[in-house]
C-alpha cells in the first residue's frame, strides 16, 4: 500500500469526541497524569488507500510507534523473538447473542493469530454462523499472503461473504451482528483490525524509554450517536433517515437510529430488513510493533463492556494488570467483572448483574515468555 500523506498529531484526551469522526487521526495516547504516571506521546500516522472492493467512505488507518523508540530493541542486541500470542476470553450471558472465536495459522511461513468477537441481534443465528466461518474465510481470502494489505483485503472479502450469505442463503436473513476481528502477525510484528458496528478494540502498550504508558483505539465506533460522519455517510448514499424512535405519543425517544430497521449503527452484517441502511464495509487499522520491547495487551469487547466501562478506564485497568504480570485469563475476567459491577444509566443498575451480553477477549503479544493462561 502506498502512503498518501504523513503527519504528526497530538493525542486526544476527549474520548467521546475522538470517536465521533472516522476522519479523525488514529493516535497512540499516553495516559493522563490524573490516571497514571504518563505524559503525551508523539506518533506518526500514515493514511493509506482503501483496499479493493471497499466503500470509499471507509478509512484505513496505520500507526507506527515513534521511530525514536526503535533504538530500544537494537540497543539490546537485536530483535527478540516474540512468544506465542496468548488469547483468553471471558463472558457473561444475558441474551446469549455474543460469540467469540480464535484461530492460529501459518501463512507463507509466518505465524498469524486471529481473534473475533461478535455481538448478535435479532437472534444469535447470524453470530453463530460468523463464529463458525469468518476466520476460515479470511485465511482463504489471504491467498497465501500474510502482509498487512493481504489481511485487510481478506477481511473485506470475508465480511461481505458472511453478509451476503446471511441475507440471501440463510433461513434467518433478518438476523444480524456487529463484530471486530484482530489479526496479529508474530513474525512481521504488526496488528490488523477490522470492525463494523460497536464491537471495539484497543491496545495497551508497555512503557517506552521515558516510562510513559500508551494505548491506542484500533476500531471505529459506527453508532450514530458517537459518529457524526457515519450519519452523513448513510444519509448521503442511501434513503436511510437517522432519527430517534418515536414513543406512543409520537415524540422522539432514545438514541438516534437508522430507518428502515431501527438499528443504532450504520454498519453490520446481515439485517436484510434494514435494506441498504446497513453496510458490511469494515473500518480497518494497522499498527506496527517493531519497536515493542515488552508486551502489549489487546482488548476486544462487545458493547456490554464499553457501555459500562469507558475506554480510558479499561486501558488503566489493563495497565495495572501489566504491572503485576497478570495473565490473559485473569485480565479478561477482571474486565468482565468491572463491567458487571458498573452502573450505566442506559441499563439496570443492579450490582453484580449483567446489563447486556458482555464478552471480553484479551490477547497478549510480545517477546516475553512468562505468559500462561
Amino acid at each position: 500500500m502506498e502512503a498518501a500523506t504523513l503527519q504528526n498529531e497530538k493525542p486526544q484526551w476527549d474520548l467521546e469526541s475522538s470517536q465521533t469522526s472516522e476522519a479523525k487521526s488514529a493516535s497512540i495516547t499516553a495516559f493522563p497524569d490524573c490516571l497514571l504516571d504518563g505524559s503525551n506521546a508523539s506518533i506518526s500516522e500514515v493514511k493509506l488507500g482503501v483496499p479493493s472492493g471497499m466503500d470509499q467512505g471507509s478509512r484505513v488507518k496505520a500507526i507506527d510507534l515513534n521511530q525514536s523508540h526503535a533504538s530500544t530493541a537494537s540497543s539490546s542486541g537485536g530483535r527478540r523473538d516474540w512468544a506465542e500470542t496468548i488469547v483468553a476470553c471471558r463472558d457473561v450471558k444475558l441474551k446469549g447473542e455474543d460469540r467469540f472465536t480464535t484461530k492460529r495459522e501459518v501463512i507463507n511461513g509466518q505465524r498469524v493469530v486471529f481473534c473475533m468477537v461478535a455481538d448478535g441481534h435479532n437472534s444469535s443465528d447470524a453470530a453463530e454462523y460468523c463464529k463458525k466461518h469468518i476466520l476460515s474465510f479470511i485465511v482463504e481470502a489471504c491467498l497465501g499472503h500474510a502482509s498487512a494489505h493481504a489481511i485487510q483485503d481478506a477481511c473485506v472479502i470475508a465480511f461481505h461473504k458472511v453478509h451476503e450469505h446471511i441475507r440471501t442463503k440463510s433461513a434467518w436473513p433478518t438476523s444480524g451482528l456487529t463484530l471486530a476481528v484482530v489479526a496479529v502477525n508474530e513474525d512481521e510484528r504488526f496488528v490488523v483490525c477490522a470492525n463494523v458496528g460497536d464491537v471495539e478494540s484497543l491496545i495497551v502498550l508497555g512503557k517506552d524509554r521515558k516510562k510513559r504508558s500508551r494505548y491506542s483505539v484500533l476500531t471505529t465506533n459506527h453508532r450514530f450517536d458517537k459518529n457524526k460522519d457515519e450519519v452523513k455517510r448513510v444519509e448521503a448514499v442511501t434513503e436511510t433517515r437517522v432519527r430517534p424512535a418515536l414513543n406512543f405519543a409520537g415524540k422522539p425517544q432514545g438514541p438516534p437510529r437508522g430507518w428502515p430497521g431501527g438499528l443504532l449503527f450504520g454498519r453490520a452484517l446481515g439485517d436484510a430488513d434494514c435494506e441498504d441502511a446497513i453496510s458490511p464495509d469494515p473500518s480497518l487499522s494497522v499498527m506496527r510493533l517493531d519497536a515493542l520491547s515488552g508486551n502489549a495487551t489487546i482488548v476486544i469487547g462487545s458493547d456490554g463492556l464499553w457501555n459500562a466501562v469507558e475506554m480510558t478506564r479499561v486501558a488503566c485497568h489493563v495497565h495495572q494488570a501489566q504491572k503485576t504480570r497478570q495473565d490473559a485469563t485473569r485480565t479478561a475476567q477482571m474486565l468482565v467483572d468491572k463491567a458487571c459491577n458498573g452502573d450505566d444509566a442506559y441499563h439496570n443498575s443492579e450490582w453484580g448483574k449483567a446489563k447486556d451480553d458482555t464478552t471480553c477477549a484479551v490477547m497478549i503479544v510480545g517477546p516475553d515468555y512468562y505468559l500462561s493462561t
